[in-house]
């Protein structure tokens, strides 16, 4: 091979070497202008506690003092009406009434009680949220369309040659 050829050769060889790298280098720099970028939005279940406060009466508490005392009361003034069987049931019914009055007199002098109760429930709202782009672009003359985590604006970055992007997913 003549001398003039071999020449020809290495300075074609290296040249398209040289090319060859700036373009490698140059294809993590590739824009390609978006066309179209739509919003992904989707419904999402917002879940929040709802309380309330409520005051509540509590009846007051007894002692049992008053029934104890009423009973007492009322099985005596019961003993000394009638005599025989008559006499037994005047006590027994004097005993009980005397008891639910003594009971009653003994609850009306004591404090009422109210209390406040909190009570709570989940309510869910729903919010529509932007979970993602759909985005379409033109690169070396042809569309494409991906899925991105946030609006590229008028370009997307394509690294690595195509099919690779920087900006978001696939």
């Amino acid at each position: 091979m003549s001398r003039r050829i071999q020449t020809s050769l290495a300075t074609i060889l290296l040249g398209s070497l040289a090319l060859g790298t700036a373009g490698l280098a140059h294809a993590g720099n590739d824009r390609a202008r978006v066309i179209r970028s739509v919003p992904v939005v989707q419904q999402v279940a917002v879940p929040h506690q709802v309380c309330q406060d409520h005051v509540v009466s509590r009846p007051a508490r007894t002692s049992g003092a008053g029934a104890l005392i009423g009973g007492l009361a009322g099985g005596a003034i019961g003993n000394t009406v009638g005599d025989g069987s008559g006499r037994a049931i005047a006590t027994a019914v004097g005993l009980v009434g005397g008891a639910v009055l003594g009971n009653h007199i003994e609850g009306r002098h004591q404090r009422h009680g109210a209390e406040t109760v909190t009570r709570c429930h989940t309510q869910t709202r729903y919010e529509t949220r932007t979970v993602g782009y759909d985005v379409t672009y033109r690169y070396r003359g042809r569309h494409h369309t991906t899925r991105m985590d946030h609006d590229p604006g008028r370009f997307v970055r394509i690294g690595g040659g195509h099919g690779h992007w920087e900006n978001g997913w696939r």
